[in-house]
């Protein structure tokens, strides 16, 4: 018997025609497209892997190779320094960034001082180089053991310092010549002296005042040029002050003989101008004490001359030229002439000890003596006096430190 409750399925199914079922060569080409397809996305995967580990590397090439082996740059310097190439020792070295001498002058310098850049004065037939302790920020000290021609061992350690080259921080290393052919010098000059070496003024950058004490126990101020780095050798050096006779000395500068003191003679132009300041203070002193109004801003003085002697000076003067009495003064004070008696005292002048130069003056002078009790117009007198006075060179300018004076009014 039938069954009605069975569903027939078959009434949806379709036969397929021959143009639906796909050919040979369809299959071929759709399985062709497949391939492109994933062909494409395999290169465009493979290629975005290999540019981020490209960039991976290079990212990391400096800091896995320069960074961590400063040896291949301490190798290639010390092979020039065997072999004497100064020229590669400067390229290979922190010369290069270095304004204070030309590569053509490190060359002379190290062919005319040949013992001054060796780490052995005998041939080297091998040596070894590696890291010697921990680098501190960006410097490695390097380690170079060696052996010369006759089978005797050396050790020479120098610094190798990380440099930026454009785009990557860390790429290169430069050696920091610890050789004698490179060193400093010291200057010491007086205050307001200009120096040159080998005709050529130094910066004026490179100056600083300094102070010291004198053997009296006061202090002074002097000029100290540093000069780092610069290459051993000898130097033409001059300087000027315009109160001093010109000098030049021929020093040879290394790092055993690195301090140079220049000392100069006052000369004729600057005694003048020593006699003629003189003449000027004494001017303001008598005139200011004849009027009663002496005080330590009359003239330029020294902190010691104001506190030990200008004190009584003033007073003394003060009393000669009848300051305070009635009816009686002084006035129009004036030198006509004034000169040295002799020879100036302490002509010499250098930085490390005060400059103290004395001078013995003998001086014309005129002025008018009021008195009012006897006449209205003051009668014009004439005298000579004498000084003794010493000035030194504080702070960059002359300055009274003692005076004696007498003259009769």
């Amino acid at each position: 018997m039938e069954n009605k409750n069975e569903f027939d399925f078959d009434m949806f199914k379709q036969e397929k025609s021959a143009d639906d079922i796909p050919s040979p060569k369809r299959l071929e080409e759709k399985r062709a497209e497949r391939k492109k397809r994933q062909l494409i996305v395999n290169i465009c995967v493979y290629s975005l892997l290999g540019a981020i580990i490209c960039a991976a590397l290079i990212l990391a090439a400096p800091f896995a190779f320069a960074k961590y082996n400063p040896e291949r740059y301490a190798r290639q310097y010390i092979e020039a320094v065997i072999a004497k190439d100064y020229g590669a020792i400067y390229d290979k070295s922190e010369g290069r960034s270095l304004a204070s001498f030309t590569r053509e002058e490190f060359i002379a310098a190290c062919e005319a001082n040949p013992q001054l850049i060796s780490i052995s004065d005998k041939e080297i037939t091998s040596f070894a180089v590696q890291k010697y302790g921990a680098p501190v920020e960006d410097t490695q000290n390097m380690l170079v053991t060696f052996t010369n021609a006759e089978g005797e061992t050396g050790v020479y350690i120098f610094p190798m310092l990380q440099i930026s080259n454009g785009f990557w921080k860390y790429d290169e290393y430069a050696a920091v010549i610890s050789f004698d052919i490179i060193c400093h010098a010291s200057i010491y000059a007086p205050r307001q002296t200009t120096v040159y070496i080998n005709g050529e003024a130094i910066n004026e950058e490179l100056c600083e005042v300094k102070t010291a004490i004198s053997p009296s126990g006061d202090s002074f101020t002097y000029f100290e040029y540093g000069i780092s780095p610069m290459l051993a050798g000898t130097y033409t050096i001059t300087a000027e002050n315009s109160y001093c006779e010109p000098c030049e000395q021929s020093v040879e500068i290394s790092k055993h003989n690195s301090d140079i003191y220049i000392n100069l003679t006052l000369g004729e132009d600057g005694l003048q101008q020593l006699i003629s300041a003189a003449k000027n203070n004494l001017t303001s002193l008598i005139n200011a004490a004849a009027e009663n109004s002496v005080d330590s801003s009359v003239l330029p003085m020294t902190e010691r001359f104001t506190a030990n002697g200008f004190e009584e000076l003033a007073k003394s003067l003060e009393e000669e030229l009848y300051a305070g009495v009635d009816y009686i003064s002084v006035s129009d004070f004036e030198i006509s002439d004034i000169s040295a008696v002799q020879k100036a005292e302490g002509t010499g002048l250098n930085a490390l000890d005060e400059p103290r130069v004395t001078l013995d003056l003998t001086f014309d002078y005129t002025y008018k003596l009021n008195n009012s009790g006897y006449s209205a117009e003051g009668e014009s007198r004439n005298g000579t006096g004498y000084a003794i006075i010493t000035y030194t060179l504080a702070n960059g300018k002359w300055q009274l430190d003692d005076l004696a004076l007498q003259a009769k009014f």
